[in-house]
């Protein structure tokens, strides 16, 4: 609270105004969300603790950088925004009046920027499940550590090294989201790197249903979902690339291949499959070796 200051000298009241000075609750840190950040600072933090006061002089102190202002929520909860710093392990302080800090010693870790350089694949099925790989720079272990598809985040699943992770893609509205990457949850990267959300594959029917083992043989597809870029495949691993008509139909020619039936299937990109299963009969290849009669009469 406040109290009042009066100088007093040689135990003579001097007289005059007197000041006022106030006594503020102290404050204490109990933790720091995100407890990580760029190095080029602009993480807005959030400490929890008691005693924050909503004063003009409320401030933060990440190591012995100058203090930065904070918003205070409540007198529990303040938002502090870091400043630039090198990597590295420091305390964050709270002080009330700017100059009485507290030492509770939360720690705030500045790790190296983040960057995204490309992701593979670049397509996946809209109801999710592509395990995409992230390549870039800044990568660091972290339980916070995640991609970002569009506006759906995902943490990432595995941690392959500084320069790459794995993130499975969640379920998606079909189209072309930018992938970015996150250490700490909140400060992701403006990289721009591509994802496409591709829609279900249908097979509903191929016609015709054989052809020679030679290959060759032009076949209809009749399904949804088709789009530029399909492609047929016979059996668990033979393509042959496909001629997309309209999303409902496409060609392809059929490879070589053995005597036998076969499966056929559209793929679109690494991940998308159509879980449809069309069935084509190779045969072998017929040959005319002799005519009888060879020759006939006019009329």
């Amino acid at each position: 609270g406040a109290v009042s200051v009066r100088v007093i000298a040689d135990g003579v009241d001097a007289g005059g105004d007197s000041l006022r000075f106030y006594y503020h609750a102290t404050p204490t840190v109990t933790a720091a969300y995100p407890s990580s950040g760029s190095e080029v600072g602009g993480t807005a933090v959030v400490l929890s603790g008691t005693g924050f006061e909503n004063t003009p002089d409320i401030m933060c102190r990440f190591g012995m950088t100058a203090p930065v202002a904070a918003t205070w929520l409540s007198a529990t909860a303040i938002v502090c925004r870091s400043p630039t710093h090198q990597p590295g392990t420091v305390p964050i302080e709270v002080s009330n009046n700017g100059i009485d800090f507290t030492g509770d010693m939360a720690p705030f870790t500045f790790v190296g920027a983040l960057d995204v350089t490309w992701v593979r694949p670049t397509t996946g099925p809209a109801n999710g499940g592509a395990l995409v790989t992230v390549r870039g720079s800044g990568f660091t272990a972290s339980s916070a550590l995640s991609c970002r598809f569009g506006s759906a985040v995902v943490p990432a699943s595995r941690l392959v090294d500084s320069t790459k992770i794995e993130c499975v893609a969640p379920s998606h509205a079909a189209g072309v989201v930018n992938v970015e990457a996150s250490n700490n949850g909140v400060d992701f990267t403006n990289s721009g790197a591509k994802f496409e959300f591709l829609r279900e594959i249908v097979v509903a029917s191929a016609e015709p249903k054989t052809g020679s083992t030679a290959g060759g043989t032009t076949i209809t597809v009749i399904g949804s979902g088709f789009a530029e870029g399909a492609k047929c495949v016979f059996g668990s691993d033979v393509t042959a690339n496909a001629m997309v008509v309209s999303p409902t139909e496409l060609l392809c020619t059929a490879p070589p291949h053995g005597a036998g039936v076969t499966t056929l299937r559209v793929r679109h990109g690494d991940a998308v499959v159509s879980q449809q299963v069309q069935q084509f009969t190779y045969h072998d290849a017929v040959a005319v070796e002799r005519l009888s009669p060879s020759a006939a009469s006019e009329d």
